[in-house]
């Protein structure tokens, strides 16, 4: 199976290392679910609404967690991304708290996102990372345009209220993170960018929020997926940044 949105009007490309498209841009965006096996795609049943754009999705076993704008709000909140969880196949969704409100120096009509660049969903558990624009990083004074915060959250759907695990403030909006994915119940797995210093590969407990870090030299990963065994990162390399998937053991 595979799970995708498709929309009306596709999003921007971002100034982002990682290359995220900027959903906050796209409109009429569905999700849609493909079966190898069947070969054929259907929509993924509950996650549209007449005025919503859906995007960013992942499943689990019949749950589905993705993302939305309310395209027939006010612009100052047509442009808030949502995440949204549907628990049960054919289900209604319910909002998950999203990270830390982001500040844009264009306007409050603008996006200070993109917000969500990626979930994980296993089990009972919801990760994802947020990334929005501040205009402060941690303590220091204000800074030029193109800060960002960076943070990784997990959530347990049963007991709602993500936990922070990770958070990164850079003036090069270029020091972001990509991912999650999770590598069993209760660890994460995602890539961090910091500083201009070699990519780092973090894995997170996401119970007792322990970690470990791995170097990956000057990686630049697109995206990334385990299957409890390996981890696979699509990394772009040469000079026309061509995409290329390498597995790695965990640990």
């Amino acid at each position: 199976m595979a799970v995708y949105s498709r929309c009306r009007r596709e999003p921007l490309r971002t100034r982002l290392s990682s290359e995220i498209p900027d959903y906050s841009s796209a409109r009429g965006c569905r999700l849609y679910l493909y079966s190898f096996a069947r070969r054929r795609e259907r929509p993924l049943v509950g996650t549209h609404i007449s005025d919503g754009s859906e995007f960013l999705p992942v499943t689990w076993r019949g749950s589905a967690a993705f993302v939305r704008l309310y395209q027939s709000r006010p612009p100052a909140q047509a442009v808030v991304p949502h995440i949204e969880l549907v628990s049960n196949p054919g289900g209604r969704s319910s909002e998950i708290p999203g990270g830390t409100p982001g500040i844009s120096d264009l306007g409050p009509s603008e996006p200070a996102g993109p917000g969500p660049v990626g979930l994980a969903l296993r089990g009972r558990k919801l990760a994802f990372v947020w990334i929005v624009d501040t205009p402060t990083c941690g303590n220091q004074p204000p800074s030029v345009v193109g800060s960002a915060l960076a943070e990784v959250w997990a959530d347990d759907i049963d007991h709602p209220g993500p936990r922070l695990m990770d958070r990164y403030c850079s003036y090069d909006s270029s020091d972001l993170d990509t991912g999650p994915t999770f590598i069993d119940a209760n660890r994460l797995a995602f890539v961090a960018y910091r500083d201009g210093g070699p990519t780092r590969l973090i894995y997170v407990s996401t119970t007792s929020a322990r970690r470990q870090s791995r170097s990956l030299g000057q990686a630049s990963v697109q995206s990334i997926a385990s299957d409890t065994r390996r981890l696979y990162l699509q990394e772009l390399r040469g000079s026309r940044a061509r995409a290329h998937v390498v597995s790695r053991p965990i640990g």
